[in-house]
């Protein structure tokens, strides 16, 4: 810890006591001129304020020395922070992340990669499958869509090393990747969901067909037009059946729900290819796409916008703003 000198925090309370202790010399006029009222109320009021300015400059210096102690103590904690990373670091391979990577790509075998990290220990081996599955996602995500065979790589990936649980659920960028994937196969024609209990919940037309759901939904309405938040820049391109939008636009594009009018919570977004149901413990609600004027997304939000003079805009967040985007601007309503 540094060592203690003069603080700038301690000016204040020096000035007190330095003005008592100068007080002082009235205080011994007063009484050689006998004015011994004056002289008393004098000393009772540089009693006082040398009291108040000693007190004041004590409980300062036990502040600044706390905070001297806890800067200390952040920087001993970033210190071996540093040294933990550097140490984890070092035990990465790098040249057998490269023959892992290597041979997925190239469809070769990777049983001379397993051989090595089988001798490894289990943090060696974990930071080195790590570093490999980072450089693939990031490889990957470079051109901001995902292909069959890159798809395709890290399944295997995942399967030949049962890289799961924690290691993919925490990893954000292969949240993306799946969520990219996720929109390529609904641009192919091929469902999202396999299965769904809304059928039950409400009354689907003939034939209708459930594409996608949220859980867990908030509903809200925006009465007054102030909206809290700022729409996601779009970038879009030619792909598959349909038109793709980036997902860099939406990362830092939020809402909120300051302003806004609570309706429902918790409720349950569902898409088909017809409508889009909003369905809560309270309340139903149907939007036909054909009834939708505009929709305005956001990376937690999708505001819609419908037909009619008096209709007010219909928000619904907790929900993924750019999956949905891409999902019903590419419906063949």
């Amino acid at each position: 810890m540094k060592k203690q000198g003069f603080r700038e925090e301690y000016t204040v309370h020096v000035l007190v006591i330095v003005l008592s202790v100068l007080l002082i010399i009235p205080i011994i006029y007063c009484f050689l001129k006998e004015w011994t009222g004056t002289a008393f109320t004098m000393t009772v009021l540089t009693v006082i304020s040398l009291g108040l300015g000693i007190k004041g400059l004590q409980e300062e210096i036990k502040v600044c020395r706390k905070a001297d102690e806890e800067q200390a103590a952040n920087e001993q904690r970033q210190k071996e922070a540093e040294e933990e990373a550097r140490r984890l670091e070092s035990l990465k391979d790098y040249a057998l992340v490269d023959e892992i990577c290597t041979a997925l790509r190239n469809r070769s075998s990777l049983d001379n990669a397993k051989k090595i990290l089988a001798e490894k220990s289990s943090e060696a081996r974990k930071l080195t499958l790590d570093a490999a599955f980072n450089r693939l996602l990031n490889d990957f995500l470079e051109d901001k869509f995902v292909d069959d065979d890159e798809e395709t790589i890290l399944q295997q990936f995942i399967s030949q090393f049962k890289y799961t649980g924690k290691l993919i659920t925490s990893n954000k960028q292969y949240s993306v990747f799946t969520k990219i994937c996720q929109l390529k196969h609904f641009l192919k024609g091929e469902p999202l969901i396999k299965s769904s209990s809304i059928g039950e919940m409400v009354n689907l037309q003939r034939g209708e067909q459930i594409i996608y759901e949220e859980f867990m939904v908030d509903y809200y309405e925006d009465l007054k037009g102030n909206r809290m938040g700022s729409a996601a820049y779009l970038i879009s391109h030619p792909y598959e059946q349909g038109q793709y939008y980036e997902l860099e636009g939406f990362e830092n594009a939020s809402i909120n729900s300051i302003g806004l009018k609570e309706r429902q919570l918790g409720g349950r977004l569902v898409f088909t290819d017809k409508n889009i149901y909003f369905v809560s413990s309270e309340k139903t609600i149907k939007i036909p796409y054909n009834k939708v004027l505009t929709y305005t997304p956001y990376k937690n939000a999708l505001c819609l916008q419908k037909d009619g003079v008096s209709a007010k805009p219909q928000i619904f967040t907790g929900v993924d703003g750019w999956l949905i985007f891409n999902i019903v601007k590419n419906i063949k309503i």
